[in-house]
């Protein structure tokens, strides 16, 4: 055989594989975006991006429970938290813009045991957001704490907040 067939062939042989590879790819992208957009029994699902907000606690003068899990103005965030900075380059706290973000806060009671709270699940069914979360009790420690997890959500999902327990 030539060089000339050999290098023909080559090439064929790529195309061809690149060609399915490619197909493979946008077919599981499609089966994939088709699972995110209906979740429960037909229902339109979206789900929503957030980010953890880090290095803040829950102020002393805090006692109960939220009435709602939504918080969207900096007076109402301000009179449940406060700033917590530490050294170093992640020291500072997540910065929060009301004007185009609100947080979804989850405070459980407060404890002489470690707690972790972790963001399970963020979705909105018409103008419900509904946030699964799982809460773990871990080791018992000398002293009380106050748990807490917040996410930043981007004001365009706007809706009613839900909390769910989901452990």
């Amino acid at each position: 055989m030539s060089t000339v067939i050999k290098m023909k062939t080559i090439q064929t042989f790529f195309v061809a594989i690149i060609t399915i590879f490619l197909a493979a790819c946008a077919g599981s992208e499609n089966r994939n975006a088709e699972k995110t957009k209906v979740k429960d029994a037909g229902s339109p699902t979206e789900n929503i991006p957030f980010t953890i907000a880090q290095n803040y606690f829950v102020k002393s003068t805090f006692t109960g429970e939220l009435a709602n899990p939504k918080i969207t103005t900096e007076a109402e965030f301000n009179s449940i938290f406060g700033m917590a900075t530490t050294m170093g380059s992640g020291g500072k706290p997540t910065p929060i813009d009301f004007a185009n973000q609100f947080v979804i806060a989850v405070i459980p009671s407060k404890s002489d045991s470690t707690i972790s709270i972790s963001a399970d699940d963020l979705s909105k069914t018409g103008n419900e957001i509904l946030l699964k979360y799982s809460l773990t009790k871990g080791e018992k420690q000398s002293f009380i704490s106050q748990s807490y997890l917040l996410l930043v959500v981007d004001s365009k999902y706007s809706g009613d907040v839900k909390s769910e327990r989901v452990n």
